[in-house]
């Protein structure tokens, strides 16, 4: 026990010693009358009066808010008549109030070993440990309230405390506060901890849980669709999304949860989508009740095309086309839905057919060059970037793109500017500086700037085999052969290439390990017979 506390106890009980001699006269009498112990049982009862009068005084002051400094003094004062665990804890409390923490922790300590059943300073106790950062025996403390008063609230309380450090066991206080009533956000709470322990079953079923305590949670009904579309419970989903389109909620509500489902499945990357039947039955069913949203006849077309369903993706996008009207949008995700089926040409004509509706938009004449490109109509890309570029001079995508064909037809300098275009605006793109740097090796020009590029590529990208490659070639381009060495074998290790092996044999070379090199120029033109230039090194030592 603390000495202030000690110091308050003798003094109460010196206190009471004073007020005895001082009312000894008076109550002889009265002695011989009532008996040799009612003297003692008046001045108790007059202390108890003066404890509870101090007491109630500094509650008061509690109560007014900023007062609690008088409080405290008040409080002080009941304890010279009545040292009780209430009134320790009351101090507690306004210490708390005042910011004191060290102190309402010695007063709640205090508190607590003359009554270990008292609640409000176990509480107090709690809150003071949080404040301080102590946060185990804020838990610690906490647990006892709990233990002590398992209301809703105390035990929601623990349970916000644990829930950063014991998932499970925040799990388990959560569902003991839904013993009082059900609630869906504290359901929804439990899901979020299911989904930290990646409990995908019991993410599932407290989701289930939110929806039946709030059917028209949209949020609830969201996740639990691309949950169970995560886990490929197509017929499941699908009754979800049935279910949910005639939900009592606006329509943009319901839009928005089949709009997520939707994406989940054609973005799964484990491209185990569902089967022809329930493809048919979910699209089917979302341009029946959604075909005037945009987004989900989209999406709706994206998953026809994943099962190679080329009339019902054309009906959701032409639907998509027409209830988006003056949406760029909708004409680009079209577009791209064909273009990632590879059906280069029908995004072509999409974007064509509203170019000319979105002037400005630089997104439609990059997406057409790209077409052109996979097409093999590289000349006519070309100009396409470049018209993309003119109207946003910061669209690092259509320098980019511009860089590559322009470098594949020969145009080294119109390549060499736009890669310098893209690094202005994306110092660290990694694609552009591996390809500067490797354009500059090859050139055999700038070589300081192309070793500065191909290190920014590497560190972006450590496990590129082109990129070690590249930053290999510089540095022997450089009168560095030891140092290549070192990157040409990791490219190597992570991804050996017909070009890779033949510069691995010209480093090996100038080494001197002439060997070495004769075997990584075989084994270059083992991968691409039609290698000359690796044939014409072999023969050298042949």
């Amino acid at each position: 026990m603390h000495e202030s506390v000690i110091d308050s106890v003798i003094l109460h009980a010196q206190t009471r010693v004073r007020a005895c001699i001082a009312v000894a006269v008076v109550f002889l009498s009265h002695s011989l009358m009532f008996g040799s112990n009612s003297w003692q049982e008046t001045l108790a009862a007059d202390s108890a009066k003066k404890a509870r009068d101090h007491f109630i005084q500094g509650t008061m002051l509690q109560i007014q808010g900023r007062r609690h400094a008088e409080a405290i003094l008040e409080f002080q004062q009941s304890l010279r008549y009545d040292s009780s665990a209430i009134t320790i804890g009351s101090i507690a409390r306004s210490y708390a109030e005042l910011r004191k923490y060290p102190l309402a922790v010695e007063y709640a300590e205090a508190s607590l070993q003359r009554d270990s059943a008292l609640v409000s300073s176990w509480s107090i106790l709690a809150e003071m440990r949080v404040a301080m950062g102590e946060y185990d025996a804020a838990i610690a403390a906490y647990e006892n309230v709990v233990r002590l008063e398992p209301t809703r609230t105390h035990v929601l309380t623990l349970a916000r405390l644990v829930e950063p450090r014991n998932a499970s066991r925040a799990i388990a206080l959560y569902e003991q506060a839904l013993t009082f009533g059900n609630d869906a956000s504290i359901l929804s709470r439990i899901a979020g901890l299911h989904s930290r322990l990646r409990d995908p079953n019991g993410y599932v079923r407290a989701l289930q849980r939110v929806l039946e305590a709030e059917p028209t949670n949209d949020v609830a009904a969201r996740d639990l669709g691309v949950a169970l579309a995560r886990s490929h419970q197509w017929p499941e989903v699908l009754a979800l999304l049935m279910q949910w389109s005639h939900a009592d909620v606006v329509r943009d509500r319901q839009a928005d949860v089949w709009i997520a489902v939707l994406d989940e499945i054609v973005s799964d990357t484990t491209m185990q989508y569902p089967d022809h039947r329930m493809t048919t039955a979910f699209v089917d069913r979302a341009l029946e009740r959604f075909g005037s949203v945009w987004p989900v006849c989209v999406l709706a077309g994206r998953l026809a095309l994943l099962r190679d369903d080329d009339g019902r993706a054309s009906r959701a996008f032409a639907l998509a086309l027409r209830a988006a009207k003056l949406t760029p949008d909708a004409p680009i995700d079209v577009a791209s839905a064909w273009l990632s089926a590879a059906q280069w040409r029908r995004g072509f004509d999409v974007l064509s057919q509203h170019a000319a509706t979105f002037p400005s938009d630089p997104r439609f004449p990059y997406l057409m060059g790209f077409a052109c490109t996979a097409m093999n109509e590289d000349s006519a890309a070309v100009i396409l970037f470049r018209h993309s570029v003119s109207l946003d001079s910061a669209f690092v995508p259509g320098w980019t793109q511009l860089a590559l064909v322009s470098d594949n037809l020969g145009n080294a300098v119109e390549a060499e500017q736009a890669y310098q275009r893209v690094l202005r605006f994306e110092p660290f793109n990694h694609l552009a500086c591996n390809n500067l740097a490797y354009m500059l090796a090859l050139q055999q020009r700038s070589l300081p700037l192309a070793r500065s590029l191909s290190w920014r590529a590497v560190q972006a990208m450590p496990s590129n085999p082109s990129y070690l490659d590249t930053h290999a070639w510089v540095l022997f381009q450089l009168g560095l052969p030891d140092e290549a060495r070192r990157y040409i074998e990791r490219a190597i290790q992570y991804g050996p290439s017909a070009t890779i092996y033949e510069h691995h044999g010209d480093i090996l070379e100038a080494i001197g390990l002439l060997d070495e090199a004769v075997r990584a120029w075989s084994e270059a033109l083992r991968l691409d017979p039609e290698r000359h230039s690796a044939a014409s090194r072999i023969s050298r030592y042949r």
